[in-house]
């Protein structure tokens, strides 16, 4: 919030915590759908609702499912950090001097 003029800082936080919220809403249907690429939709929507246990069999794809999107989730995470890293310098050249 120290690059936001304090008369601003209510909607900058504002903004902030609506952009957290909307994106802790939908990290649970992306992980759900990363999850897809190795175990079948009906399959793991049975397993996530509750409606059919899992078979010890199963326990293997489920967790390399798991694992599967957890590595992209990181990958997505690890690529977020450069411009936040970058932001830095962005935010001194946005800085006009006083004349």
């Amino acid at each position: 919030m120290g690059s936001v003029p304090p008369e601003k800082r209510g909607v900058a936080s504002g903004i902030k915590n609506t952009i957290s919220q909307t994106a802790g809403v939908l990290s649970v249907p992306f992980s759900l759908m990363l999850m897809t690429l190795v175990i079948p939709y009906n399959k793991l929507s049975q397993i996530v609702s509750g409606t059919q246990l899992i078979n010890s069999n199963e326990i293997p794809l489920f967790m390399e499912a798991v694992n599967r999107a957890c590595l992209i989730l990181g990958v997505i995470t690890i690529l977020a950090i450069i411009p936040v890293l970058r932001g830095g310098d962005l935010r001194k050249a946005a800085v006009k001097p006083k004349n």
